[in-house]
């Protein structure tokens, strides 16, 4: 199936894989992440909450390429990189304007 085609995640689905994940990737705690089906979704052709996981590109980019193995991603998904050390990994924005506002 063209992932183009596949039907999104239901938000009530990310809702509980970021709480799960700890709201960062499972491997580093990096808080800009991907969804990432453990097992390929052509494989499950399901979204199944339990079956996707937080990845940072990087990580998703070595699962993808098979330098990172689903075993590795199950064993960092049991124990989630920001639940073990309670905070994301720090990430510069880069904003230097002097107000903000946020709604």
């Amino acid at each position: 199936m063209n992932a183009s085609k596949r039907p999104p995640i239901p938000e009530p689905t990310k809702r509980l894989v970021r709480q799960r994940c700890g709201f960062g990737c499972v491997i580093c705690g990096f808080p800009i992440y991907e969804y990432d089906h453990i097992v390929n979704y052509a494989n499950t052709r399901s979204h199944q909450g339990d079956g996707i996981v937080l990845l940072c590109s990087e990580h998703h980019d070595l699962k993808t390429k098979g330098l990172l193995t689903v075993a590795d991603v199950k064993e960092a998904n049991a124990e989630p990189m920001n639940l073990r050390g309670g905070e994301s990994r720090p990430y510069n924005l880069g904003f230097k304007a002097n107000d903000y506002v946020f709604d």
